[in-house]
C-alpha cells in the first residue's frame, strides 16, 4: 500500500471517528417492562425550556415526527402561548381536556464546548433514585437554551414519558444535540432518534 492511500485511509478513519463523536444522538434509554398499557394513542408534548421560541420550535418539530408515524400530538405552546411553563396542575387539566393519555418532557440539561468537561446524557436505571417527579421535573428549564443558529456546542437533553395524572415516568432517555448551525436541523435530527427509539421501544405506535 502506498504512502498517499495510507494518508487517504488515515484521514478517512479521523473523520468517521469526529463525526461520529460530534452527532446529534441518543446515548441511554430507561423503560418499566411492568407497565402495560402501551403504546400511547395521543401524547402531550412539552418542551421544558425557559427560551419561549426554542419551546415552539422543538415542539413542532417533535409533534410533526410523531405525527409521521401516525402517532396524534399536542404541542404544550398551542395551548399555552405565553412566556412561562405553564404549571403541574394547568398541563395535567388540558391534556385530560384534550384527551391526551401521556404527556413527553423533554429538557437541556447542561452543555459544552471544546476541550470543555463532558456533560452528564446517561439515564438512570433505577429513576427512583432520580429526581425524576413529573411535578418536580416539570419546572427545571435549562436557561443556556440554543438560538437559532451558532458556533459548535453540544447540549444534554433529557426526556422522559409519563401517564396522565402519574408522578413517575414509565420511559426515559438521555442524549446529545450537536449544534453547529442552524439548530432547527438539528431538532428535526433529534425528533427522529427520539420517535425512532420510542417506536422500538414499543412505547408508541
Amino acid at each position: 500500500m502506498n504512502t498517499r492511500r495510507k494518508v487517504f485511509i488515515q484521514l478517512a478513519v479521523i473523520l468517521l471517528v469526529v463525526g461520529s463523536c460530534s452527532s446529534t444522538k441518543l446515548t441511554t434509554a430507561w423503560k418499566d417492562e411492568t407497565y402495560l398499557y402501551l403504546p400511547a394513542k395521543k401524547l402531550f408534548v412539552v418542551g421544558a425550556f425557559s427560551d419561549a421560541g426554542a419551546r415552539r420550535l422543538f415542539e413542532s418539530m417533535l409533534v410533526a415526527q410523531l405525527a409521521k408515524q401516525g402517532t396524534e400530538a399536542v404541542a404544550s405552546h398551542i395551548v399555552f402561548s405565553g412566556e412561562n411553563i405553564p404549571d403541574h396542575e394547568a398541563v395535567m387539566s388540558l391534556m385530560k381536556e384534550r384527551q391526551c393519555d401521556f404527556v413527553l418532557v423533554t429538557l437541556f440539561r447542561g452543555k459544552k464546548t471544546a476541550g470543555a468537561t463532558e456533560i452528564g446524557t446517561g439515564v438512570s436505571t433505577a429513576p427512583q433514585d432520580f429526581s425524576a417527579l413529573w411535578r418536580d421535573y416539570y419546572q427545571h428549564g435549562y436557561t443556556a437554551m440554543p438560538p437559532r443558529s451558532q458556533e459548535r456546542e453540544i447540549y444534554g437533553v433529557e426526556t422522559d414519558l409519563y401517564e396522565t395524572g402519574e408522578e413517575r415516568p414509565i420511559w426515559k432517555s438521555g442524549g446529545e444535540l450537536v449544534v453547529n448551525g442552524p439548530v432547527a436541523d438539528q431538532y428535526e435530527r433529534f425528533g427522529e432518534l427520539l420517535v425512532g427509539k420510542l417506536r422500538t421501544d414499543k412505547m408508541v405506535r
